[in-house]
């Protein structure tokens, strides 16, 4: 996981609380990010898929509201379906 913790470290470098964000993609790499930019408290982050639920198909929608409750945390926006 060396490489994913390197990319996150890489793209989340020079945020702070001004920055809007906006992820394209619901998919694990997409809900990573997400997650690891809210710790940075942007001014907002918006996540941009085509499902309403992240992972709905695969985990079903109870864990995939959860998967994406907990990477927006508090503030974060969700642009689904």
């Amino acid at each position: 996981m060396a490489l994913m913790d390197s990319l996150i470290t890489v793209l989340t470098a020079g945020l702070d609380e001004k920055a809007k964000v906006v992820i394209i993609g619901t998919s694990f790499i997409g809900m990573e990010l997400a997650g690891a930019i809210v710790k940075k408290k942007p001014a907002s982050i918006d996540v941009i898929g085509v499902d309403a639920v992240p992972f709905a198909k695969i985990l079903g929608e109870k864990i995939g509201a959860a998967v994406q409750k907990v990477s927006l945390g508090i503030g974060g926006v969700a642009e689904l379906a």
